[in-house]
């Protein structure tokens, strides 16, 4: 009986000595080498990397938010100037279009934070609308009235757990995105550990064992 024990307390601590998780990752993307000029088209492929896919889009102006939003260009443009919060920034591809950023998280990632640094033409104080959604398409974050400073710019940061977030702005040509920070984490996971079928094999030797021990006692 010793040894049948034996083999059962081994079989349990097998099955509770592992989990998978992958160490979190931080990324931040500008536009400074997206290697375009001055109203030029920002590279679908440009910021892409193991951690996330990234996607960019102009929509139509006015009430034209999440996922049916109207497509007009299946891009935005680039925009470098000292008169511009932060230097340089992407913005529509239109006059009174909204801009989209979109994040995919990369295989068995997910977000945890997200950041968006804004920035204004001109070193005017601009306005601006924004919403962000989830990867569901469920609004997380929205602000129709706010305020971006034409020397500082304005900052949204947030914490999220999410596969994939898509960005909306507009319809402010002159406002735009000169930066995109976020961290991604590992989905944890808790494999079938090898130990298993010993552990099932293991306590039916001992129920076996108990029975055959209130046989003989009866």
């Amino acid at each position: 009986m010793k040894t049948k024990m034996t083999i059962a307390f081994a079989g349990l601590t097998a099955l509770t000595a592992v989990t998978v998780s992958l160490p979190a990752q931080a990324t931040t993307i500008d536009f400074s080498g997206a290697g375009v000029a001055d109203f030029d088209v920002v590279s679908q492929s440009y910021g892409d990397s193991a951690e996330a896919d990234l996607s960019y889009r102009s929509l139509a102006g006015g009430n034209n938010w999440g996922q049916s939003a109207t497509q007009t260009e299946n891009f935005v443009d680039y925009w470098a100037s000292p008169n511009y919060s932060h230097d340089q920034a992407i913005f529509a591809a239109h006059q009174g279009n909204k801009q989209e950023f979109s994040l995919q998280a990369g295989s068995g990632l997910h977000f945890t934070s997200v950041a968006f640094n804004l920035g204004a033409f001109n070193n005017a104080t601009l306005g601006a609308a924004f919403k962000l959604y989830d990867a569901s398409w469920t609004e997380i974050l929205s602000n129709d009235t706010l305020s971006i400073d034409g020397t500082t710019g304005a900052l949204i940061s947030l914490a999220v757990n999410t596969s994939a977030l898509h960005f909306q702005m507009g319809d402010n040509w002159n406002t735009g995105i000169q930066s995109v920070s976020f961290q991604t984490a590992g989905v944890a996971t808790t494999p079938i550990p090898a130990a298993l079928p010993l552990l099932a094999s293991a306590l039916g030797v001992l129920g076996f064992a108990a029975r055959r021990r209130r046989a003989t006692a009866g």
